[in-house]
C-alpha cells in the first residue's frame, strides 16, 4: 500500500541540510553514493522505501558501480528519517524494523 504523507518546510530543510553534509563528506572521501528523499530503494520483494537521506557505500553496489535499474535493490548503510508531527510511533517502528531487518547499519 502506497501511503504519501506531506512533508513540512522545516522537515524538508533539515533533510536537505543533512543530505548536503553527508553527500559532501562521502564525496570528499570517495565513500559511496548519497541519495535524497526521492531516491527509492528496494529493501525486499515486498518493500520499497524512500528514506529522507540514504548513504550506500561503494562496496554495497554491484561491482562498485551505479546500478542501471530504476529502483536500486540495495540496502543503505545509513538511512535518515526526519520526524514530523504526522509520524506515529508505530509507523517509525515499522520503518526501523524493515531497514534493520534488510541489513541497514
Amino acid at each position: 500500500v502506497l501511503v504519501e504523507k506531506p512533508v513540512g518546510t522545516p522537515e524538508a530543510l533539515l533533510g536537505g541540510r543533512l543530505f548536503r553534509l553527508i553527500a559532501d563528506f562521502a564525496d570528499e572521501n570517495e565513500l559511496g553514493v548519497t541519495l535524497p528523499g526521492d531516491g527509492p530503494l528496494r529493501l525486499s520483494d515486498e518493500s520499497v522505501r524512500y528514506p529522507d537521506v540514504s548513504f550506500i557505500p561503494w562496496s554495497e553496489l554491484p561491482e562498485g558501480e551505479i546500478p542501471d535499474e530504476q529502483i536500486w535493490s540495495v540496502v543503505p548503510a545509513l538511512a535518515v528519517e526526519v520526524l514530523s508531527p504526522s509520524n506515529t510511533d508505530a509507523e517509525m517502528a515499522r520503518k526501523l524494523k524493515e531497514l534493520f531487518t534488510a541489513g541497514c547499519q
